[in-house]
């Protein structure tokens, strides 16, 4: 069996295939396709297998709510970066019980955590900076009331002492209180 080789060139609207004999190097064939069925062909395909992919995986979202075991609630967990430096000072203590009272607890009665903590960002002016703060928790129901709730909470911060920046970090969760 004498072997060949299939060579071929795509051109915009052809494809031209030269099968040569490799021991004879001579052109056996030269065969020209039209291209515009071909690429129709293959157009359609990758769009019916785009929408086949869809549909299929349509049903597989896992959401907080299929995740959540018997007895617990989905929910929202925020914690919110606040730093403590200002161009002022530090937020003191009772600056800081101060801002909960007023900000925090009128928006989330039923209860949060906060902790302080050390850490270092960096600013806009790309200095690092390194300063106290605290760490505010939230678990909330995830809907449109506790989110201006946070909103708002970050951006009295931000101008009640005057911060660069805040940063939110949010997960979905499951809940559960066990109460007496």
């Amino acid at each position: 069996m004498t072997p060949s080789v299939l060579k071929v060139k795509l051109g915009a609207n052809k494809i031209d295939a030269v099968l040569i004999n490799k021991n004879t190097a001579s052109s056996v064939t030269n065969v020209e396709w039209n291209c515009l069925s071909l690429k129709q062909s293959l157009r359609r395909s990758a769009i019916s297998f785009a929408w086949c992919c869809l549909f299929l995986t349509s049903g597989c979202a896992v959401t907080p709510e299929t995740l959540c075991p018997n007895g617990q609630k989905p929910a929202i967990n925020d914690l919110l970066y606040l730093g403590t430096a200002t161009p002022k000072g530090i937020v003191n203590p009772e600056d800081w019980l101060q801002f909960l009272k007023i900000s925090v607890t009128p928006r989330f009665p039923n209860g949060f955590s906060f902790w302080p903590a050390q850490g270092q960002w960096q600013s806009n002016t790309g200095i690092i900076v390194y300063e106290a703060s605290y760490i505010l928790n939230l678990i909330h129901p995830n809907d449109g009331k506790n989110e201006t709730a946070v909103n708002a909470i970050i951006n009295d911060y931000r101008q009640h002492f005057e911060q660069e920046a805040v940063l939110r970090v949010q997960s979905p969760v499951c809940t559960s209180l066990n109460k007496l």
